[in-house]
C-alpha cells in the first residue's frame, strides 16, 4: 500500500495492533489458534511504502527470532517497524492475553512495546477487546 503522507511509529504501532487484536479475535474460537495464537507478523515503512511480512514458524517465539532477524538483517532501510505477536500481559498482578506490538523509527536509541488486552472466546463468552491500548515498556531498537 503506497501512502501520500508518512506516519509516525505510533500510529504505525496503532494501526498494527488494531490489526493484530482482529486477527486475535477472528482465530480466538479455532482449537489450532487457541494453541498457537496469531502468526507474529512485521509492517515496515520505507519512503511512504508500507509493507506486511509474515512469520509462522513451530512456536509464537520462534516466529518472534526470525522477525526481529529480518529487520536486523535489513537495517538502514527503513523509516519505521512494528513487530506484533499473540502473548500476554500483567495488569494488577493478573496474566491477560494481549496482542503486543514493539515498534521503532529508524534512529530511535529504543524501541517502544504496547499492547491491546482481549478476552478469548470460551464455551460462556464471546472473545472481545478489553480496554485502550496501554503502554508496556521499552526494547532494544528492532533495526
Amino acid at each position: 500500500m503506497t501512502m501520500t503522507a508518512p506516519v509516525s511509529a505510533l500510529e504505525l504501532s496503532e494501526f498494527a495492533l488494531e490489526e493484530g487484536l482482529r486477527e486475535a479475535l477472528a482465530a480466538s474460537g479455532s482449537a489450532v489458534a487457541a494453541k498457537s495464537g496469531i502468526a507474529p507478523f512485521v509492517i515496515t515503512e520505507r519512503a511512504g511504502e508500507r509493507t506486511v511480512h509474515r512469520f509462522d514458524s513451530p512456536t509464537t517465539g520462534q516466529s518472534a527470532s526470525a522477525a526481529r532477524y529480518f529487520l536486523r538483517a535489513t537495517a538502514g532501510g527503513f523509516d519505521r517497524a512494528v513487530l506484533v505477536w499473540d502473548g500476554y500481559v500483567h495488569v494488577l498482578g493478573k496474566r491477560v492475553d494481549a496482542v503486543v506490538a514493539e515498534y521503532s523509527e529508524a534512529g530511535a536509541e529504543a524501541s517502544t512495546v504496547t499492547a491491546r488486552r482481549y478476552r478469548p472466546k470460551t464455551l460462556l463468552r464471546g472473545a472481545a477487546a478489553l480496554g485502550p491500548t496501554i503502554q508496556v515498556g521499552e526494547g532494544h531498537p528492532l533495526f
